[in-house]
């Protein structure tokens, strides 16, 4: 998931822990791929190919566990409580974002899905508006971003990330 850290809500680490702690990256992982590949850890190595490439200091080999309390503590330092099923900044709006990915995908259409039931569950306004073509990452900062208001996560696979410093964000 790459949220557009240009834009508020995204800006703020604390809505980004948020989000990060209120997935279940193995039901993400399920309904994406039908069981057939494991959670997602925050490195992008691919445990157990990849283990020689992973820093022994990071804990619990960068996968991160959901935990719906944190996830709320963490809206909260940023602004965010629960008003009902929603939830809300001091000013009483919904947080609401638009997740995107790549046509024709159903796996990540799938993965999608579920991440949208996943925060909607907690009371964010996520939708996943079916049709908007992302080609780049820099498509964040781009016409797709725009054209939902900037609040935008985009799904994407970034092979190599680790040698790519994403210098089209940079400039936007």
């Amino acid at each position: 998931l790459f949220p557009n850290l240009t834009k508020e809500p995204f800006n703020d680490l604390n809505v980004r822990q948020g989000l990060s702690l209120a997935l279940d990256r193995a039901a993400v992982g399920d309904a994406a791929a039908e069981g057939y590949m494991d959670e997602a850890g925050q490195t992008n190595i691919l445990l157990p190919y990849q283990q020689d490439d992973l820093d022994p200091s990071i804990p619990n080999q960068g996968l991160i566990a959901q935990d719906t309390e944190a996830a709320l503590a963490a809206f909260a330092r940023a602004g965010y409580t629960q008003q009902g099923d929603r939830l809300v900044n001091e000013a009483g709006e919904q947080l609401s974002l638009s997740i995107t990915t790549a046509n024709g995908y159903t796996d990540w259409l799938r993965g999608v899905q579920e991440v949208s039931r996943q925060w909607s569950a907690i009371g964010i306004d996520a939708t996943y508006p079916y049709g908007t073509v992302i080609k780049t990452v820099g498509d964040l900062c781009g016409p797709a971003s725009e054209e939902h208001g900037g609040n935008v996560v985009e799904v994407a696979d970034v092979p190599g990330w680790q040698d790519y410093d994403f210098p089209e964000l940079d400039s936007k």
